[in-house]
């Protein structure tokens, strides 16, 4: 059908009517609108082809507020130096309509446009090519505002597949980022390089990370065997550096605090000989609230030689002497619960002589720590 007036329009008003392969080309610039749909239940399945850049139709289809449930499958082949299309499709009113298009040329305000009544529940589909457009601005616009819409397309402008809708910013839907993305965390789940910055541990709960979680886990379990400060069955450990003996008097070795703690081992090492002469070594713990606990009673330590231990069992009995680096009995007969405050070292004489001291623990309590004095 040739259009060779301004007004020239092929009205489509009676309920259920389609219009199936019809070509629409104008003769004369600016036919406003070609097809006009006021009915219910229309189909229609039309092809508008501009026929230069300057004999064009300012759109290819107007519908009115009783054009419910339209279907429409619309090609409109325009020119990309055209000057007089508007839109391919304007929407003024209705529900439920659904439409797929195909357009090329360009557009001044949006191939499709909701104008003046807002329409509602409509689904659009298609391919866009707005020349000289490529943000997608152009490919869908509520003029009205209030209509209810969504659109999942491809814009040939901008290379890309695109969706959205009235509840949603239409947006290119890039799924190299998405598999970017899984790289990334397959990378740092199993790759060489990991996690960047893995965050602080966490106890399971609502908002909570996985990684978050996998760290809470990781530092109650204490490590994998790969590094000698954490172990899965002593717990985390914590060295106290070599200090002199303390003289007739006791000697802090370690702090605990924000909770109670499972001591797991307690042994420490002669670093420098120990005077010959009579001095009674023991471990006490002396709580921030209460009384003070002998862990380990008296053992001589007179001449003790460098590289000898003295191992805490935790059952309150003595220390247990050991030479040449041998830690006898070092899990102890049993394990000791400690609460807050402080491990100490405490000898009966002033000896010369020195110590290094390691500790080994689990929290009883979240956040409950053991460190150096």
């Amino acid at each position: 059908m040739t259009f060779s007036a301004t007004d020239s329009t092929f009205t489509v008003s009676a309920a259920s009517a389609k219009v199936l392969n019809m070509i629409a080309v104008p003769s004369i610039d600016s036919v406003v609108s070609p097809f006009v749909v006021s009915a219910a239940d229309c189909e229609l399945d039309v092809e508008v082809q501009d026929a230069s850049s300057t004999v064009e139709c300012v759109r290819a289809v107007l519908t009115t507020a009783g054009a419910d449930r339209m279907k429409l499958n619309l090609r409109y082949q325009g020119f990309t130096a055209g000057n007089a299309c508007v839109n391919a499709i304007r929407l003024v009113g209705g529900t439920g309509a659904r439409i797929n298009v195909d357009f090329y040329g360009i557009a001044s305000t949006a191939v499709v446009e909701f104008h003046t009544t807002a329409t509602i529940d409509t689904k659009i589909t298609g391919t866009f090519y707005v020349s000289g457009t490529t943000d997608l601005s152009k490919d869908v616009v509520d003029t009205v505002t209030g209509s209810t819409w969504s659109v999942d397309g491809f814009d040939s402008a901008a290379g890309a597949p695109f969706s959205g809708g009235s509840g949603n910013a239409v947006a290119i839907g890039d799924l190299s980022v998405i598999a970017a993305n899984v790289v990334t965390l397959l990378a740092e789940f199993s790759g060489a390089a990991g996690i960047a910055a893995f965050p602080a541990a966490a106890a399971p709960a609502n908002a909570v990370s996985m990684a978050e979680v996998m760290r809470s886990v990781y530092d109650r379990q204490l490590g994998d065997g790969t590094d000698a400060s954490t172990n899965s069955i002593l717990g985390k450990r914590v060295l106290k550096a070599s200090d002199t003996l303390p003289a007739t008097t006791t000697d802090a070795l370690f702090t605990v605090s924000s909770g109670r703690v499972l001591i797991t081992k307690l042994v420490g090492e002669v670093t420098t000989v120990v005077q010959a002469q009579a001095c009674n070594a023991k471990i006490n713990n002396n709580p921030t609230v209460g009384s003070t606990v002998i862990v380990g009673t008296n053992v001589d330590i007179n001449a003790l030689e460098a590289g000898a231990t003295l191992t805490v069992e935790g059952d309150g009995t003595a220390l247990v002497l050991g030479n040449g680096g041998t830690s006898l009995n070092a899990l102890g007969g049993t394990s000791m619960e400690v609460a807050e405050g402080s491990i100490e070292l405490e000898t009966s004489a002033t000896n010369t002589g020195a110590t290094k001291w390691e500790l080994w623990y689990i929290p009883l309590d979240d956040g409950a720590t053991v460190a150096a004095a």
